[in-house]
């Protein structure tokens, strides 16, 4: 659970943008104890697997995502 005393987090969000309109964004998603659930990294490249497929393609079918691609990219710890 999220302590404010304990989890010193700073918005990196700049003041007077208009995160509203369109654009390009990362957005990155973070599983417990960095476990791979949504495939395996094989020679640098994200191979999905059917959790990761059912995943990518919920998020193309949402309306308003994803409007021109939609990328998975490696872990940031790899």
């Amino acid at each position: 659970m999220y302590n404010p005393d304990e989890h010193n987090r700073q918005s990196i969000r700049l003041r007077d943008f208009d995160y509203a309109g369109s654009g390009g964004y990362f957005v990155t998603v973070c599983t417990w104890q960095r476990e791979c659930l949504f495939g395996e990294v094989v020679d640098g490249n994200v191979r999905l697997n059917e959790l990761g497929m059912a995943v990518h393609d919920e998020w193309l079918r949402t309306p308003g995502r994803c409007q021109g691609s939609c990328r998975f990219f490696t872990p940031h710890y790899l």
